[in-house]
This record gives C-alpha cells, sequence and structure tokens, in this order.
C-alpha cells in the first residue's frame, strides 16, 4: 500500500519520511513530532519479548488534533501512556495511528519493558 503525503496535525506542515529502526515514519521537520501509522506502531511493537513497545492510552479523551490519515480528519483521542503517566499520547480510534510530540519517541522507547 502506497502511503499519501502527511500533514502535521501539530502545526500544518509537510511532513517528511524518515527511517527509524528499520521503520518508515513521518517526522515534522518544524515542530519535530512524528507520527506512526497502526503498522509502524505494530512493527515496533512485533515479538521483542521484555523490549516490545506498548502503545496504550489511560482514561483517553478528545484531542484538540486531528488524525492526519483519515478522510474525512478525525478527531484523536488524547492520554497518559497505562505504564508512563506523564508522557501524553494522541492516538486515532479508527486508524489506530499516533502522533508523538518532539521527544516522546525517545521517551517510550527508553521504558519499554519496564512496567
Amino acid at each position: 500500500m502506497e502511503k499519501r503525503a502527511v500533514t502535521c496535525p501539530k502545526c500544518s506542515h509537510q511532513m517528511e519520511e524518515m527511517k527509524f529502526a528499520g521503520i518508515d515514519l513521518d517526522s515534522c521537520p518544524f515542530c519535530m513530532g512524528c507520527w506512526l501509522d497502526c503498522e509502524e506502531v505494530s512493527q515496533m511493537t512485533r515479538s521483542r519479548g521484555n523490549a516490545k513497545l506498548k502503545v496504550e492510552l489511560k482514561s483517553p479523551v478528545q484531542s484538540e488534533l486531528h488524525c492526519p490519515r483519515c478522510r474525512p480528519a478525525r478527531s484523536m483521542q488524547v492520554g497518559p501512556h497505562v505504564d508512563i503517566p506523564t508522557l501524553q499520547l494522541d492516538q486515532c480510534p479508527e486508524c489506530g495511528g499516533v502522533w508523538l510530540d518532539r521527544g516522546e519517541l525517545t521517551t517510550l522507547l527508553s521504558h519499554r519493558g519496564n512496567p
């Protein structure tokens, strides 16, 4: 499936595709956030034992951000990560994609496997 161009849900600039850990993800060169499609989340969470990456929100509420993939644009949900209460993530309830603000991917990866 071919990916179409993605507009940043945070600052509305055109995002650029970049490789990270062998996965193509969309990154905003202006606000430095990144978008992970559901497939990309799956690739990062796939059978890594204790190093498995978990993307799950606790008590999500409607976000001000809209999904850059869903058409028509759908409101995302925001909430704290179930294992990292200080990490607020935005996730699309329709397609399962996740928006990560600058530094949040690093935070998420540094906690994988750590309850």
